[in-house]
């Protein structure tokens, strides 16, 4: 799977949001980092077909991404939104089994297949024991993972996510973090991810593409993106860049008394 996006720009209620950017992606998890307003979740929607853009093109294994009936593109990419409400009283395994809808025909019964592939999804994902609990019992961590197990359920060659771990604690984000690129990994997929925090986003992401004010600033592995000097004007704050043997880390930089 292949994705690869030609002067793409975009823009709402007449402002500028994307402007003229350029990118490819492949197998492997690609993290999409910047401050709020750079326009991840923007590039991240139209990369999933669900906004149009005003320019440019995005090409799905060489064909135009709109050209492809909504139903043929939920079989080539699953998404996890940012917010997702759960208002309804569904088990967890009627939730994932959702994931198999863009391979069935209207109204079709769940298949012994299906079931199988949803079990699978769900000790992917990390949560087989929640099988038969009430989404609406679950905690803000478990029913991220039930999104992400219907993603997984859906067994698409691409799989996007936008910011799945920004409200949740810290067992929470790496547990999530880690099935995504077990999952990425080990079926080879083009995975793409909107995080904040770029110490999670340079451990668990093997390219990571730094944006601001609509275009694409750096790419690269974080060894090359997290650079001082580039995350000071990208964010316009004071950071400091800690290393422990071939791990780094980065921190604002704090003033001790300062309002």
């Amino acid at each position: 799977m292949q994705i690869n996006v030609q002067n793409l720009s975009y823009a709402a209620s007449g402002s500028e949001i994307l402007r003229d950017i350029s990118a490819s992606f492949g197998p492997g998890l690609t993290a999409l980092l910047g401050p709020n307003g750079a326009g991840k979740t923007t590039f991240l929607r139209l990369l999933s077909g669900f906004l149009t853009p005003m320019a440019g093109r995005i090409l799905l294994d060489g064909e135009d991404l709109h050209s492809i009936p909504v139903k043929q593109r939920a079989q080539q990419i699953a998404i996890v939104p940012q917010h997702e409400r759960f208002d309804y009283d569904f088990s967890v395994m009627d939730i994932v089994l959702m994931g198999r809808i863009p391979w069935k025909r209207t109204l079709e019964s769940d298949t012994a297949e299906d079931r199988q592939i949803a079990r699978e999804a769900l000790s992917e994902a990390g949560i087989e024991e929640l099988a038969e609990r009430s989404v609406l019992t679950l905690s803000g961590g478990e029913r991220q993972r039930v999104s992400i197990a219907r993603a997984f359920c859906q067994r698409t060659p691409a799989l996007l996510l936008d910011e799945p771990v920004s409200a949740l604690d810290i067992r929470h984000q790496v547990g999530i973090l880690s099935a995504v690129r077990r999952y990425v990994r080990e079926r080879s997929l083009l995975g793409i991810i909107v995080l904040h925090d770029l110490n999670l986003a340079a451990w668990y992401a093997g390219r990571l593409i730094l944006m601001k004010r609509g275009q694409i600033v750096t790419e690269g592995p974080a060894e090359q993106v997290l650079e001082q000097s580039i995350l000071e004007d990208v964010y316009e704050t004071d950071v400091r860049i800690l290393r422990d043997g071939e791990e780094m880390y980065v921190l604002p930089k704090l003033v001790r008394g300062a309002e």
